[in-house]
């Protein structure tokens, strides 16, 4: 025995070093193995798709490993129920796929077309037949009288309407034309008593429709409590009734309630300054105006047309700044700013607020 012999087996746990061509990875610890599972494929179905719908695993039950078919079919599912889960399977993607492709060719909300409906319909009003258009024009009016007021059109005597009429330049004669003209007869009266009080601007002067008379009704109930004309004493609820009762008040009502009016207006009057109502009106409807409102007086109420056709032609001077303002008539007026103010304490004592 050689001595590298006996080193060798005289030491056998030494071992020699080794080449790195001899060296050899750790083996694998042995796990235990899982059952594989095979699932049968039809011809039709295709490669790679995910396992669903039975091949559900359950979190107990052990990781099942696929393996591509060999040839061998799965005796717990047929291959006809296989074949049949999934031709329904991919119907229901095909399906909704094509609701999703629809869904999104669709154009929503649709486009307006070019020219409107109503424009069309008139342009083709152009074309319609004589007794077409002669029966429309028929039902227009028959609808445009409906809105009207209704009331008889016999004369009406009586003083206080002749009075108003002769104060106020008025020509109401007429059962509707007094029920139109009503609450502008009243506000008149209030506007000589208070001036600068009454919005004329807020009166629709198409008296003619019962729209227009609601609405001036509404006008004069809201000036009527401003100025307290309520508290009044030959004008109180008791004596008169509710201002707003007028509406629906027959003719012989609406001519009782101006003659307590015009015993009120008699007694104030005497305080006011003198009244031109031709020259108000032309007044007046500059002001509208100057609120971007367009109007017309009614054919009860005298005006004069020249000077408010010249007031509407007339342009303002950019130059002249005074042009908007106003010159002082009363003796207040052209008073200075500080005895105006001694006169509104009411005593030179107390010159502070």
């Amino acid at each position: 025995m050689t001595p590298l012999e006996e080193r060798i087996s005289s030491s056998p746990s030494t071992s020699l070093p080794l080449s790195p061509t001899s060296r050899r990875s750790p083996m694998p610890r042995e796990t235990p193995k899982t059952p594989k599972v095979e699932r049968s494929h039809s011809a039709e179905g295709s490669e790679g798709e995910d396992g669903f719908g039975e091949d559900e695993l359950s979190p107990m039950t052990p990781a099942i490993t696929i393996v591509q078919p060999t040839g061998e079919t799965d005796l717990s599912h047929p291959p006809s129920e296989q074949n049949s889960r999934r031709t329904s399977r991919r119907s229901s993607e095909d399906s909704s796929a094509e609701g999703e492709s629809d869904a999104a060719g669709d154009d929503w909300p649709p486009k307006p077309p070019i020219v409107r409906f109503r424009a069309q319909m008139e342009f083709s009003k152009e074309f319609q037949a004589e007794d077409s258009k002669k029966h429309r024009r028929a039902s227009l009016d028959k609808a445009d009288e409906s809105k009207k007021l209704q009331g008889a059109d016999e004369v009406i005597e009586d003083m206080t309407l002749t009075w108003i009429n002769i104060y106020f330049k008025l020509t109401v004669h007429t059962e509707r034309q007094l029920t139109a003209g009503f609450p502008i007869i009243v506000l008149s009266m209030m506007d000589v008593i208070y001036p600068k009080k009454v919005r004329w601007h807020q009166v629709n002067w198409n008296t003619a429709y019962i729209r227009a008379l609601n609405q001036n009704h509404a006008v004069l109930n809201k000036h009527w409590y401003e100025v307290n004309m309520n508290k009044v004493k030959d004008l109180r609820q008791e004596a008169v009734g509710h201002i707003e009762a007028t509406l629906h008040a027959t003719a012989s009502e609406k001519l009782d309630f101006l003659k307590q009016v015009k015993r009120w207006f008699d007694c104030r009057v005497l305080h006011s300054k003198a009244y031109d109502p031709v020259k108000r009106r032309t007044e007046m409807e500059k002001q509208i105006r100057l609120t971007g409102r367009w109007m017309k007086f009614p054919v009860w109420m005298e005006f004069d047309k020249e000077e408010i056709q010249a007031n509407r032609a007339r342009k303002p001077d950019p130059k002249d700044r005074k042009s908007g303002k106003k010159e002082a008539t009363t003796d207040f007026e052209k008073m200075p700013e500080f005895r105006r103010l001694l006169w509104f304490l009411g005593s030179s004592e107390h010159q502070t607020m």
